[in-house]
């Protein structure tokens, strides 16, 4: 079992991670065995402990509030562990058949022993009886202004005069209404943009967590990318600017293929007379601007900055050579752009 390390990081210290790249580890975990129950599992004991050995727990009231997702997940897996030592009553935000993830709804059919409340009529007395509250009400998944009755709940909360120990991040954090914490569980990491201010003492969890799943890509990465509107229109979902070819006539449609494979709806591609017919010929959707001669010069470069002011983001190189004229065109246009850059050394 992953054990908590009680300890506060400051800003200052390494990066924290974001809720994208938090979400990223959480699905790589998934594809390299590690399932979110029992991550769920881990995330729970590890506040469990940490309600324990920093807010003595053990003999108190404690009431958990808990969410339909997986951050109340992680509550109610934490009263199951402190029910072993404290009074625990569990206050879910709306009734147990609006959980929105099985391993929430499996953790909830789990409890055994523990006070069940649900919703608002009942929560105002609850918090006033409790000694110690956790906020699992929601957690990095939430996005947006508070809805009820999470809005209610976070209010009473935050007037409670209680102390209050929060679930990976202050349900609300990042916006203009979030439970302003005693202290915060941050799980696996700190997150961006935690402060004393609004987390209160942050006290980091392995939740077991592989350390290679930071540096190995697998399907999580695929959060990174947006998923394009049905009702979106050309050029909403990313132009882009190749600047290839010449020598060689397949790198700039491979290029382009590319672009098209990671979501962009228009692709523009800069490629020398020779090669532009042959590029144009692989795909009617290319956009092909054939450059003057044989292979990229200095004098395509205002051409290039030109058809770069209606791009998102640049690819040059591919196919280029390295003839010296075309090594000066490169270095100019990259002097000459502040977009988004791929270049192929």
């Amino acid at each position: 079992m992953p054990r908590a390390r009680l300890n506060y990081r400051s800003p200052n210290a390494r990066p924290m991670i974001s809720a994208t790249e938090m979400r990223v580890l959480d699905r790589n975990a998934q594809h390299f065995g590690v399932s979110i129950l029992e991550l769920m599992e881990n995330a729970g004991k590890a506040v469990a402990d940490i309600a324990q050995a920093e807010m003595h727990a053990a003999g108190r009231k404690v009431l958990v509030l808990c969410g339909t997702g997986n951050n109340g997940g992680d509550g109610l897996v934490a009263a199951r562990h402190l029910a072993k030592d404290a009074r625990v009553t569990v206050l879910l935000a709306r009734p147990p058949d609006q959980f929105t993830t099985l391993e929430a709804r499996t953790n909830f059919e789990r409890l055994r022993d523990v006070e069940i409340l649900a919703g608002l009529d009942q929560s105002e007395e609850a918090i006033a009886r409790a000694d110690l509250l956790v906020d699992a009400l929601l957690g990095i998944g939430a996005s947006g202004e508070l809805r009820e009755p999470f809005a209610s709940l976070v209010r009473q909360l935050n007037t409670s005069g209680k102390p209050i120990l929060s679930v990976d991040v202050p349900s609300g954090f990042g916006t203009n209404l979030s439970v302003h914490p005693t202290a915060t569980v941050a799980l696996h990491d700190a997150k961006e943009g935690m402060t004393p201010e609004n987390s209160g003492t942050v006290h980091i969890a392995d939740i077991g967590i592989p350390a290679k799943i930071s540096t190995t890509i697998g399907p999580g990465e695929f959060v990174l990318y947006p998923i394009p509107k049905a009702t979106s229109h050309k050029g909403e979902n990313g132009r882009v600017l190749v600047v290839a070819g010449g020598p060689y006539t397949g790198a700039p449609a491979l290029v382009g293929y590319g672009a098209f494979g990671a979501g962009a709806d228009l692709v523009h591609i800069t490629t020398p007379a020779v090669a532009a017919p042959i590029v144009a010929g692989y795909s009617p959707t290319f956009i092909v601007h054939p450059l003057v001669g044989h292979r990229l010069l200095r004098e395509d470069t205002r051409e290039i900055l030109e058809l770069a002011t209606k791009a998102d983001a640049i690819a040059i190189g591919p196919g280029l050579g390295d003839a010296d004229g075309s090594l000066e065109a490169v270095r100019e246009i990259v002097r000459g752009v502040s977009l988004p850059l791929i270049i192929d050394a």
